[in-house]
């Protein structure tokens, strides 16, 4: 079920989120999200850092293995999100602004 977010009516659409919240694709897509941030820059940066320990090859080896593995996680969470996640996020940034202004 995909949901309107162009009508702007977030208030009809609490249950859904509270369901979609709840599910475990969901859930492991946030998972999967969070992963891939960790997986990402902080590693390639930890391994520079500890390039002169463990070898610059090594350290590249380390850094361009899991940046590659960042995206390839990003892609399973998007797919497993799907639409009606992308849909939620941009309900809840806007609620967001909303309340922020």
């Amino acid at each position: 079920m995909l949901i309107d977010v162009a009508a702007g009516d977030d208030q009809d659409h609490d249950g859904l989120d509270e369901a979609l919240l709840r599910s475990p694709r969901f859930r492991l897509a946030l998972v999967l999200l969070v992963l891939n941030y960790a997986l990402g820059w902080p590693v390639v940066a930890l391994a520079a850092g500890a390039s002169p320990w463990i070898g610059v090859e090594t350290a590249a080896v380390v850094g361009t293995g899991s940046y590659a593995l960042s995206w390839a996680v990003l892609g399973v969470a998007v797919l497993l999100g799907g639409r009606e996640v992308v849909e939620y996020g941009e309900r809840w940034w806007r609620r967001r602004r909303a309340q922020s202004s």
